[in-house]
Order: C-alpha cells, then sequence, then structure tokens
C-alpha cells in the first residue's frame, strides 16, 4: 500500500489527507487520515502577507525597543555627566534647575557669548545642552522614505540661525524673548513653543565648543582641553551601528555543511554579494540580455521557414527574431552605461522598426534596468575632470583550477584583478564607509578626490537600498564568462558546473538517506516571523503524522499564492484586487440597471463586452448588452479551448457571437480567423493590436490585457506544453524552502497548482461536501434560498445557503488536501498536453479527440478518487486543530556584546508571550456626581462631597458595625441628622472616579465631543462643529487655518483634549508613578489569560477572571498560572511577604472546590447529555461529537463566547448565533444546561477528554 500525504498549506492553515493507494489493485485504497490545522494568526500578522507591506508583526516592537533603549543611553549620559560635573565643582541648586524657560535660555545664550557665568549656572547649560542634541545626518537622509518637509523645516531654521550668527540657544532665547508678554497675574510668560524645533546636531556641537571655549577664559584649569574633551565625549557621544553582516546571506552554491565545536550543522561559505556591486550589476545586465525575445506577428500569417538559418535577413521573416552576439554586445555595453533602456532604444540598437511588427515581451516593454551603480557614480562626478578614469570596469577570463568531469575541459572564471578596477574600487569605498570625514581621507587618498562637493554627492549615495543579489562574487565569476558568451542563466551554470535547480537523478534520489523526524527551523532563521511559523507548524504536522502512521512514500503539496510571491508581487496583487473590487461594485449597479440580478458570471460578462468595445471579438459584430448579459446569441468563449489548453482564466474568454463561436470548434482564435480569409484576418489582427495598444494607454481601464493580445495571438502549434508546470515552478525562496524541508524525510516531493486542485475537486463533486453539511444548520436559521438551476435543457430547484463560500468552514483545507493527494503527475501532464493529444488532422475532430478533449470533466471524473459518501463521512468527522497559544512566559537568557563577542551575562529570565498592558496611557480623575443611590453612599461614604454628610453617615454605620443593610434601613425609622437637622442622603453628591485619556485634537469626532471632560473645552470644540455642520472632515481641516485656543488673548492653542473612557478602574494597571511613589499613569491590562470557577461550601460558584499581567506575575512568583488546588497555593504564599496584595486578591479561599477553567481556543463538547456522550465514545460517533466541538473565542466578566470548531466566523453574530455556530454564555445557569465537557484536540484531529 502506497502512502501518499496531500498538504495543503496557506496563510494560517494547514490541511492534510493521508491516504493509502495500492496500484497493485489487490487491496482497497481508503482514507488513512484528514484534518484541518488552524494557526490564528492576528490581523497584522496576515494583512503583513497578504498586501504585502513588508511589515513584520514585531516591527512596532522593535521601534518602541529602541525608544526605551534611546532614553536609557541618554540616562547614562545624564548620570555620567551630573558625576562629572559634581568633580569639577559644577554641581547646581534646585533653584537653577527650575529656572522658566526665558531664563535658562537667557543663561544659555550669555555662556555662548562669553558672559561670565558662575560654576553652578556653567553645569546648569551643560545639563540642558544634554537634553536636546539635535538631528543628525546619515547617508540615507536624503531618500524618498524620508520626511521632505522635517529635512527643509531644519534647514530653513539653520539658514536663519546662521544669517543672524546665532547658535541654537541665543536663536531660541531670541523667539522666545519676542514673544514674551504679561499674564494677568503679572508673570512674565512666552507664547512660542521651542519643543519640536529642531536643529543639525552639527550645531550643538559647534554651539557646545563655543560655550566651553568661552568660559575657559574665566577657569583654565577646571575647563582646560583635557576636561573640554570628556564633557564633549560625554554630551555628545554617538554609539556606532552595530554590523549586521552575520544576517547576509550564505550564496547557496557556493556553501557547504559542517559540524561546529557545538555538534550543530552550520552552513558556512562566501556571503551574497551587493545589488548594487559592478559585478552583480554586470551579472544582471547579462542575464537580462540573454533573455531578451522578440516576436513579430505580422509574420504568423506566413507559413514557417524552418530551413532558412537564423542570421542575416532571414531573421526578420521569422515570428521569433532571435539576437546574435555582436547584438547581445551592443545592448549590454548599452545597458551598462545607462540607467534604463525602453523598448524604443532597444529597437532602436537592433536596426528594427515597431511599424514593421517587432515587438518585445512584457518584461522588457517596461524598460531594462540598466547600471544604476554607474550611473550614480557617474553623476557624483560630473564635477571632476578624471571622471572616466574613475568609471572604468574592465574584466578578463582565466582558466580556473576546475575541470569538466565529462569533458575534461577547464572550466573559465573571471579573474581577480576586477578588484583593483577603479570602479569597483570606488564602489567599495563609498559603500563602506559611514563616516564623511573617513571618506573623505580615503577618497582623497586613493583617488586624490579633494572637491567637498564631489564628495559631499558620494558621501549621500545610498548602495545599501537596493539589498543583496543571490548569488555571491565568487559564483558571478565562475559563470560571468559564459553569461558573455550568449548562454542562459541555467545553460551557463551548467557550464560552471553547477546545479542551479538542486534536481536529482533518479538514483541519486534513491541513494539519499532521510531522516525519521524533521528538526524545526531555528529562531530567526528566516526574515519573515509569520512565515517561519507556518513552516514549524508543516514541520509539527508531518513529524506527528509520520509517527503516527510511518514513513511516507509520497508528499504532495500546494502553497497559498500569497506564499510564492514576492513582497512587491503581494502588494501589487492587493492593489489591483481592491481596485477590481471597486469596479465589479460599480458593474453590479449597472447590471442591476438592466433588470438582471448580479453575479461573478454575469460581471464577467459585462467587462467582456466592454472590453471588446461592445462586439464579437472574431467578426465585430456590434452586440448588444441584454443579449450577451441573457445568453441570447451571444456566448463567452474560449480564445484557447479548454480542451487543447488548461486555462479557464479571464486572460482566455472573449465575447463572440454565437455563430462564430460554432464555427470556431476547437480552433484558437488565431486559428479560425487565419481561415476565415485574408481581409478578415486582417481586421481581426488589427482590432487586437488597437485594443492592447488601448490598455497600454489608459493604463488598464480600457482594452484587453498583455496576456489576452497573446492568446488571441496564439496558434495551436505554439500553445506552450508546461503551461501548469510554470505555475508550479518555486521562485520564491519559501516555497523552496518548504519542498527542501519535506525532502529530508521523504524520497518522492511534488508541488500541485491551485488550479488543479479547483478543477479535480469541482470534477470529483467534492466541492458541494461542505455545502451539504451544512445546509440543516442554515435551513433552520432560514438563512438558505430557492434558486432555478437550468443546465442541458433541464431545469429544477436547489435550496442554497444564502453567499455560501467553502471558506467560512475550516474543513475545506482538508478536503482540498485530500484532492492534491488524489492528483498524480501523471494528471497534471494529461493537462499540460492537451494540445499535442488532438490529432493534426482537423476532419477527426468530431471523433476520438472530442471525445477525449472537450469532455475534460468526464475524463476528470473517470480518473481514480474516493467516492462522494466516503469522503463526506471523513468529512463529517472531522474535528479541527487549533494552534495553542497557551504559554504564558518562555525561558531567556541575555547577552551583551563586546568587541563583536557576545558575553552571556544573567539566566533564568521569563519572557512573556504577549503584551502585559495596552500601548495607551490613562489617567484616573475625580469629578461630582449628583446622580447616586442611597445604597452606594453607604457602600463608599469616603466620596462623599460633603464633610458633615460623610460624617454622618460614617457614625450610622458605625452604630450597625458595618452592616450596610441594617444602616440603610434604620432612615426609615429616624432620619440622617446633619448639623441637627434632618437631612435627606440622596441629595448628597459624591466624587466618582473616571478613566481618561489624551487625544490630539485633530482626531477628535464629533460623536465624542461630549466625553470631552473640561467644559471650557468642550464647549469651544462643540461650536467650531457647529459652525461646519458637524463635519468631521472640516473639522481637522480648519484646525490648521484656524486652531481654537483655550485663552480669550488667543495665545495658547488648543493642542490635546481629554476625554472620559467606559473603562473600569479594576481593569487598569498602574504603570508609572510620581517621585512620591503616587501613581499618575494607567494602562489596561491586556487580554484575559483565563477564566476559573470554583465551588464555595455554601454551594456558590465564585468566577476569578485573570488577566494575562497576573498570570506572568502568578508564574514569576511560583504559583501556578491556573489554580487547581487552593489549600496547596495558600500554603506556598502564607509565608511570603513578596506578593502584592492585588495578586492575593484573586487566589481563591483554601476551602473552595476547582470546577472548571476556560482559556481562547479551550474546546467543549456542549449540547449532548451524558447518555448521548458516552453512546458516541462506545459507537467511535465522531460525526455526532464534532458536531457538538466548539472554540472558546472570547472570555470575561460573566460573558463567554463559543463558536463552533469548523466556523471562520465571516458572518455576523446574530446570523451565526441562529444557525448555532455560535454560542454566547451569560450566567452559570446556561453554562451548566449546556453539559459542558472539556476536551483537547491534537494535532491530527483526535478528541481526547479531560
Amino acid at each position: 500500500m502506497k502512502k501518499i500525504l496531500g498538504l495543503d498549506l496557506g496563510i494560517g492553515s494547514i490541511g492534510w489527507a493521508l491516504i493509502g493507494i495500492d496500484e497493485e489493485k489487490t487491496e482497497e485504497s481508503k482514507i488513512e487520515g484528514l484534518g484541518s490545522r488552524v494557526i490564528l494568526l492576528k490581523e497584522n500578522e496576515t494583512t503583513g502577507i497578504t498586501q504585502g507591506n513588508g511589515e513584520t508583526i514585531n516591527s512596532q516592537r522593535t521601534l518602541k525597543r529602541s525608544m526605551r533603549r534611546n532614553m536609557d543611553r541618554y540616562q547614562q549620559r545624564r548620570k555620567m555627566l551630573a558625576q562629572l560635573l559634581e568633580e569639577y565643582g559644577m554641581n547646581f541648586s534646585e533653584s537653577l534647575l527650575k529656572l522658566s524657560p526665558l531664563e535658562l535660555w537667557k543663561l544659555r545664550s550669555d555662556a555662548a557669548r562669553g558672559e561670565h557665568l558662575s560654576l553652578p549656572e556653567i553645569g546648569r547649560v551643560l545639563y540642558h545642552l544634554n537634553q536636546r542634541r539635535g538631528y543628525r545626518s546619515s547617508k540615507d537622509e536624503n531618500q524618498e522614505n524620508k520626511n521632505s518637509t522635517y529635512l527643509s523645516a531644519i534647514g530653513e531654521r539653520e539658514k536663519e540661525a546662521l544669517s543672524h550668527d546665532e547658535t541654537p540657544g541665543q536663536y531660541f532665547y531670541r523667539k522666545l524673548n519676542e514673544s514674551r508678554y504679561q499674564t494677568e497675574r503679572g508673570h512674565t510668560a512666552c507664547s512660542y513653543r521651542v519643543k519640536e524645533q529642531v536643529f543639525p546636531r552639527r550645531m550643538y556641537e559647534a554651539e557646545l565648543k563655543q560655550i566651553l571655549t568661552s568660559q575657559a577664559v574665566y577657569y583654565p584649569e577646571i575647563l582646560s582641553e583635557e576636561n573640554q574633551a570628556r564633557i564633549f565625549n560625554i554630551i555628545m557621544y554617538q554609539r556606532p551601528l552595530r554590523s549586521c553582516k552575520h544576517l547576509v546571506s550564505i550564496c547557496e552554491f557556493e556553501s557547504k555543511e559542517i559540524i561546529n565545536n557545538k555538534g550543530k550543522k552550520i552552513q558556512i561559505g562566501p556571503r551574497v554579494a551587493p545589488k548594487s556591486s559592478p559585478l552583480a550589476q554586470l551579472c544582471r545586465i547579462w542575464e537580462t540580455v540573454n533573455n531578451i525575445e522578440l516576436k513579430n506577428y505580422k509574420n504568423k500569417s506566413k507559413k514557417k521557414q524552418s530551413t532558412i538559418p537564423l542570421f542575416g535577413d532571414g531573421r526578420l521573416s521569422e515570428f521569433i527574431y532571435t539576437l546574435n552576439n555582436s547584438e547581445r554586445t551592443a545592448i549590454a555595453e548599452f545597458l551598462s552605461k545607462n540607467e534604463k533602456m525602453s523598448s524604443k532604444e532597444l529597437l532602436k540598437i537592433l536596426g528594427l522598426k515597431k511599424d514593421d511588427g517587432f515587438t518585445v515581451d512584457k518584461n522588457v516593454s517596461k524598460g531594462i534596468k540598466g547600471n544604476s551603480t554607474y550611473c550614480a557614480l557617474k553623476t557624483a562626478l560630473e564635477d571632476e575632470p578624471d571622471a572616466e578614469k574613475y568609471l572604468r570596469f574592465d574584466i578578463h577570463s582565466e582558466e580556473s583550477s576546475l575541470v569538466d568531469t565529462e569533458t575534461g575541459e577547464i572550466l573559465k572564471k573571471v579573474s581577480s584583478s576586477y578588484l583593483k578596477e577603479p570602479l569597483y574600487m570606488l564602489w567599495h569605498t563609498v559603500y563602506s564607509i559611514n563616516e564623511k570625514e573617513e571618506l573623505s581621507k580615503a577618497l582623497n587618498s586613493k583617488f586624490g578626490i579633494v572637491n567637498p562637493s564631489t564628495i559631499d554627492k558620494l558621501f549621500h549615495l545610498d548602495f545599501r537600498g537596493e539589498g543583496y543579489s543571490n548569488k555571491s562574487s565568487k559564483f558571478i565569476c565562475k559563470i560571468l564568462p559564459y553569461l558573455t558568451d550568449g548562454l542562459k542563466y541555467s545553460e551557463a551554470c551548467e557550464m560552471a558546473g553547477v546545479n542551479h535547480s538542486s534536481s536529482l537523478t533518479k538514483e541519486e534520489n534513491e541513494k539519499r538517506e532521510l531522516t525519521t523526524c524533521l528538526e524545526p527551523l531555528p529562531k530567526n532563521s528566516l526574515r519573515q516571523p509569520v512565515v517561519e511559523k507556518i513552516l514549524n507548524q508543516m514541520i509539527h504536522q508531518v513529524n506527528a503524522i509520520v509517527k503516527e502512521n510511518g514513513p511516507i512514500d509520497e508528499i504532495r503539496i500546494e502553497m497559498a499564492r500569497q506564499l510564492k510571491q514576492s513582497k512587491e508581487e503581494r502588494n501589487r496583487e492587493f492593489s489591483r484586487n481592491n481596485a477590481r473590487e471597486r469596479e465589479n461594485k460599480k458593474i453590479s449597479e449597472i447590471i442591476s440597471g438592466y433588470g438582471f440580478k448580479p453575479s461573478k458570471n454575469r460581471i464577467q460578462k459585462y467587462r467582456m463586452w466592454k472590453e471588446s468595445e461592445e462586439c464579437c471579438m472574431y467578426c465585430g459584430k456590434p452586440i448588444g448588452v441584454h443579449e450577451f448579459l441573457s445568453g441570447m446569441d451571444v456566448e463567452k468563449e474560449h480564445v484557447i479551448p479548454r480542451s487543447i489548453f488548461f486555462d479557464d482564466s479571464f486572460s482566455n474568454k472573449v465575447c463572440a457571437c454565437r455563430d462564430c463561436n460554432h464555427r470556431k470548434g476547437q480552433m484558437t482564435g488565431f486559428d479560425f480567423m487565419q481561415n476565415e480569409g485574408e481581409k478578415k484576418f486582417k481586421e481581426y489582427t488589427d482590432r487586437v493590436e488597437r485594443l492592447y495598444a488601448q490598455y497600454k494607454t489608459s493604463k488598464g481601464t480600457a482594452g484587453i490585457s498583455r496576456t489576452k493580445h497573446d492568446r488571441l495571438m496564439t496558434s495551436k502549434s505554439e500553445i506552450p506544453q508546461d503551461f501548469i508546470e510554470r505555475d508550479l515552478r518555486q521562485s520564491q525562496y519559501i516555497a523552496k524552502k518548504a519542498i527542501e524541508i519535506l525532502k529530508g524525510i521523504c524520497r518522492n516531493v511534488y508541488a500541485s497548482s491551485g488550479s488543479v486542485t479547483d478543477f479535480f475537486r469541482h470534477a470529483w463533486g467534492y466541492d458541494k461536501i461542505l455545502h451539504e453539511l451544512n445546509l440543516p444548520y442554515y435551513t433552520k436559521a432560514g438563512q438558505t434560498e430557492t434558486i432555478t438551476v437550468n443546465h442541458k435543457g433541464s431545469s429544477w430547484e436547489e435550496e442554497r445557503i444564502k453567499e455560501w463560500s467553502k471558506r467560512l468552514d475550516h474543513r475545506h483545507h482538508a478536503i482540498d488536501a485530500l484532492t492534491i493527494a488524489l492528483t498524480r503527475q501523471g494528471y497534471i501532464q494529461r493537462l499540460n498536453t492537451l494540445s499535442s493529444i488532438s490529432p493534426d488532422n482537423e476532419s477527426k475532430i468530431e471523433g476520438e479527440y472530442m471525445r477525449q478533449g472537450q469532455n475534460l470533466d468526464k475524463w476528470a471524473s473517470e480518473q481514480f478518487h474516493f467516492p462522494y459518501h466516503a469522503v463526506k463521512k471523513a468529512v463529517s468527522e472531522i474535528a479541527v486543530s487549533f494552534k495553542s497559544e497557551g504559554k504564558v512566559t518562555v525561558p531567556g537568557k541575555r547577552y551583551i556584546y563586546k568587541r563583536g563577542k557576545a558575553i552571556h551575562v544573567q539566566s533564568g529570565l521569563m519572557i512573556p508571550r504577549g503584551p502585559l498592558t495596552e500601548d495607551s496611557v490613562y489617567g484616573i480623575i475625580k469629578r461630582v456626581n449628583s446622580k447616586t443611590g442611597i445604597g452606594e453612599l453607604f457602600k463608599q461614604p469616603q466620596n462623599i462631597c460633603s464633610p458633615k454628610i460623610r460624617e454622618a453617615i460614617e457614625n450610622r454605620l458605625s452604630e450597625f458595625k458595618g452592616n450596610i443593610t441594617k444602616a440603610k434601613n434604620s432612615l426609615k425609622k429616624r432620619p440622617l441628622a446633619v448639623s441637627g437637622k434632618d437631612t435627606n442622603p440622596a441629595t448628597a453628591a459624591v466624587f466618582e472616579s473616571i478613566v481618561v485619556i489624551r487625544y490630539k485634537i485633530e482626531a477628535i469626532k464629533y460623536s465624542k465631543v461630549d466625553q470631552i471632560v473640561d467644559i471650557p473645552v468642550r464647549e469651544a470644540i462643540k461650536r467650531r462643529f457647529e459652525e461646519l455642520n458637524h463635519s468631521d472632515e472640516a473639522f481637522a481641516k480648519s484646525l490648521s487655518e484656524r486652531p481654537i485656543f483655550r485663552d480669550n488673548d488667543c495665545r495658547f492653542p488648543i493642542k490635546r483634549v481629554r476625554c472620559a473612557t467606559n473603562n473600569k478602574l479594576e481593569s487598569m494597571t498602574v504603570i508609572k508613578k510620581d517621585a512620591d511613589g503616587n501613581p499618575i499613569g494607567y494602562s489596561l491590562n491586556g487580554n484575559n489569560h483565563h477564566v476559573a470557577l470554583y465551588e464555595t461550601p455554601e454551594g456558590t460558584v465564585e468566577i476569578s477572571v485573570i488577566p494575562f499581567t497576573h498570570a506572568v506575575r502568578r508564574k514569576q512568583l511560583g504559583i501556578p498560572v491556573i489554580i487547581k488546588d487552593p489549600q496547596q497555593v495558600w500554603e506556598i504564599v502564607s509565608d511570603r511577604d513578596d506578593i502584592e496584595e492585588d495578586i492575593l486578591s484573586r487566589i481563591p479561599m483554601p476551602d473552595c472546590k476547582f470546577l472548571l477553567s476556560m482559556q481562547i481556543n479551550d474546546m467543549f463538547v456542549i449540547g449532548l447529555t451524558d447518555e448521548e456522550l458516552s453512546d458516541c465514545k462506545m459507537n467511535r460517533d465522531f460525526a455526532t461529537l464534532t458536531s457538538h466541538l466548539y472554540r472558546v473565542q472570547s472570555i470575561s466578566w460573566r460573558d463567554y463566547v463559543l463558536i463552533k470548531h469548523t466556523s471562520a466566523l465571516t458572518r455576523s453574530r446574530k446570523e451565526q448565533s441562529a444557525n448555532g455556530n455560535y454560542i454566547r454564555i451569560t450566567s452559570l445557569e446556561t453554562l451548566k444546561k449546556l453539559n459542558n465537557k472539556k476536551v483537547r484536540i491534537n494535532r491530527l484531529g483526535k478528541i481526547e477528554f479531560l
């Protein structure tokens, strides 16, 4: 029995299916296992992949960690400076520390002017200089990703200060002094705002030197040159960037595996070369040149002259124009000296004309990238008289020490003399040096370049932004001689003795050693953490399957399209899909206007109708939209029939009249029109070219795409035989890595395509299974509709789920995996070579070919697959497995780096596996509330505003020994006496603590105005909104032109406002305290970690909700995170004094009994009686068990949300609740009625009762 594993690897999911196939047919084939593994990614993790935005999930954490490090380094500098000032007698008093801004900046200005300051005053100025050091320019500051407005403002500020011959301190003092005014209380204040007014770092450095030099006149011994240098180095110290060379990939063609001194296998070898390297630039240019291919569609109507050799004028009459060596060299020379080559320039070099019908392929039509390094250096050297001398880059080939084992020929390589070429040396100097002064010295000593303007231009060149190529310089030297000979990349690799595709012969594959268990990828071994997580889940899944079922003979894998795309491709697709979605919405409205119900098919039809200028693509006959949408004498037609070319995409479909479609039969559109006569064929080709030209000029909003143009101009003899195979090629690192990993445990690993899987799933009827399994639940909820189905002259009514999609059910991953496992390589080969199956004799079309080709679905349905009912039964028994996120902390170690070496300094760290609190910082304020019940007054008398009423209520409580109920009831017989008078306490006002947060005024929406707690600010903002008809957008725009001021003199604009929130005090954690230890900053607790239920001796149930913050603290203190034995925990904590009161208050009392705990993704069987549950276990009735299996989605105080394990929850909660996919529990009584039983689902989808 041959075991085949099918894997459907997606973003956040793994579908798997293990089947046993008896190829000798002595045993019955069977489904060994079937399941779906879901990795619940956060929204930003998913969008980071699908949108191709390039931002990893931890980028914000990295940014904030960098901010904390910068703050820590500033504090270290401050501490060191304070110690130095004390040593020099410059420490200052509290009065100097509390100087007003105007006085402080005046002191700093005087220090720079050379006024005699006391030592404490100098110390205060230096302390102030340490606080703000300005903007430090870097090599990439002029790149497009920098904020040009921010930089230009810095430049303008610098110019203004220099024009007045001022230091930053003198500049700010002048601005503050000019804005000085007297307040209503007679104090001096300034309206100028120094904050966010930044100068370049060099101006602060010059100011510091000026101050130290000026004051050294008065204190020569204390401010000696040595001491000045110490002060300057502390304040202006800049930590050098740590080298990241270790992150550069090792060249896969030159790497080798060794075992290090720790016994681990590691890869060593040369690193890949930077893309900006002149050698890498030249290699890329020659790879591109050797792939250039031109076509002439005007020559397609001529018979192919295969006997004419491809040289001289003979090439001009061929459909495909092949370049010769001299032409390739001319193109390469042009690209080596230019930034880009357009298609017009290419044709000009070749002496060809576009009017003669010559066109370039899709990649070349957008232009060919030239030598960006050469062009950048040439521009920077434009003022140098010997610029050409510095830009020389000549390479020479020489014989290497390697010999071709088959031919005995000595292999060639590029001589190492290229390292001494001026262009390479200049590039390497600019690339490797980051400091301007150091670069200036190197340019002077190596090249004699001393022009400051040239040095500045070279310093600002960014040769690192392009990144790295996929080849090392060593490997490039091996293949470049063969690329310059005109060989393509694969051929050059072969000539250099390198297997670039890592393919193995059958014998080599059989000799490979296999492992019994795959090793997980090391942490941070991939650049994209989400992809690393997905691949590791795949590894764990395959290991579990092999452990349970033994060795696997064959693995077939299909990967989500986004995982096989580059970041740029994902970004383009995301943008294209968004644009298409907007367009489809508009088309739906148009179709509805014509009286038709919008559908995917009709939307496609309308787009075809519009792009063909509302006529038949073949004969040009005008077509009415009603005719096409209703299918009257007009049809959606495959340009290249599906019977000979497996492509059902929009690019292979056009609008055609029924007559043309019928006469076309199984021919391609090009062959059909060629048989219609020269005049009609000319009209057809002109129409196709005109529509393609429209597409290019309109940037895709009209006409036909390049792909559709090529389909319309393709004859049957030119149909590619590897259309599907090209889709299977794993070009991206992630795809290659997945197959490489799986080959470690299985000899035969193959990739499958999504289009092939969709085709066979439909042909075998598997795409109806989930709809059928879910239909009863949706019918009961009234979420179905009855539609009329018309097929081959028959019609019937069917009940369908409204807006049904297989993606609503996680089990669709398992069905896809089963289809992938059943799809043999022979099936794909059959679809690849459909055109070669059909006989050349057109008269036989009605015979065997019609049966084999046109009835492709019938052929597919006849291939081996499991019966529908068997697959449906297997799918109904699937328990979806979810990746656990249960870890609270992980162990960690701390290293510090000294001289590039990591030194271990701390062990036993506990690293939280999530944020302890939310990012926003809140405050707590008190405000008066006059609508409080009497019960609350007695519960919290300390909050009562009136001291007399507060004292009276406290006295009444004391009478009844703190019994709130008795004290409150006593008011009926004996009213509360305050100052000798009976008083109704219901009129008493209390102080209410509320949680507030600050927002920028621009972010305030009209709906939030009433939440602003400062009444004057609220009223001012409300008036502005009323002026602007409550428009949020208009309000935000108005602030830049007309700020809202907090004072009548219009000096202080409102920048931020405080708004009340609905957050409870219990959900807040103190994160900041003042000097006296009083809390002043709060943050919301992170997500709740779990909810635990305990039974008291009295029989009541207590609920304990533990936030993630408390779970981490329990782990740190050695307390069980989920407390199942309260008595044992109290024995641990009773003698300890290091446990906070807040932690102790959430520990259940010793006599409580643990009942149940709930965490996110915990699984429960709900709704079965104990007897039914016992019967299911005994009869192995997994279908019934899984139909009652639910997953915890969210937990809070007395509010637990569970959803069915199969539900992807893309519909509203109301709809999900109606069809049984969603359960909300808000009381303990409901929880008991459901008779929940907690279970665990392992990786293979097996249910384990706890």
